[in-house]
């Protein structure tokens, strides 16, 4: 906690809006991509971005477990006024894949996490979109031993080691029942992509 108060929110301000002036200026559609679920923190994305002008577009990598509360949230967070893609992945695949990584490590969340970083990516590089904007850095938030990891940016780096995938990617799950186009909605656009766009990712 004391190290949160001793953080200047204000030269943070002046860090964001110079990437959210970058980001305008290139009068795209969207200025950025938010990965959402509905609760709190990815309401309160979009209010600040809407706050500063941003024209965002929202992901959400839809959980095969949505519940109506989830669902009356991801409605109020629409009804501010933005786009929402909802992205669904093929049953049968999401299923047999969660079982191999439950099996493999006791973790079934593996696709999970995979899926919430790989589709925002995914549709910004796609759709050229210049700007993600997360929700907290857990490496900050929960702690970490990786101190280098705790800064404002996402990267590969980051995801391996706290992005619950047991530092694998997509590409390792490949098997004789998971091809690589079954495995496509998790594998994380190439660096070469990113850099091409400029894409920026911070949380």
């Amino acid at each position: 906690m004391n190290k949160k108060i001793k953080i200047s929110w204000k030269s943070r301000e002046i860090k964001f809006r110079k990437l959210i002036d970058i980001a305008k200026n290139k009068k795209r559609i969207y200025d950025c991509v938010i990965p959402v679920s509905g609760g709190k923190d990815s309401t309160w994305q979009v209010l600040t971005a809407l706050k500063y002008g941003l024209r965002p577009l929202c992901v959400t990598w839809k959980t095969p477990a949505r519940n109506k509360l989830g669902s009356s949230n991801l409605k109020n967070l629409i009804s501010l006024g933005i786009n929402h893609i909802d992205f669904s992945i093929n049953e049968k695949i999401e299923r047999y894949f969660t079982l191999k990584a439950f099996k493999n490590f006791g973790n079934p969340l593996i696709p999970m996490h995979m899926a919430i970083h790989a589709i925002p990516l995914q549709i910004a590089t796609k759709m050229k979109i210049p700007l993600i904007i997360w929700g907290e850095n857990s490496g900050i938030e929960y702690g970490g031993a990786k101190s280098s990891l705790k800064g404002e940016y996402m990267n590969l780096a980051w995801r391996k080691v706290y992005g619950v995938t047991h530092g694998t990617t997509a590409k390792d799950w490949i098997d004789k029942n998971l091809s690589l186009n079954d495995l496509s909605p998790y594998f994380w656009s190439s660096e070469n992509e990113k850099k091409k766009l400029g894409l920026k990712k911070f949380f």
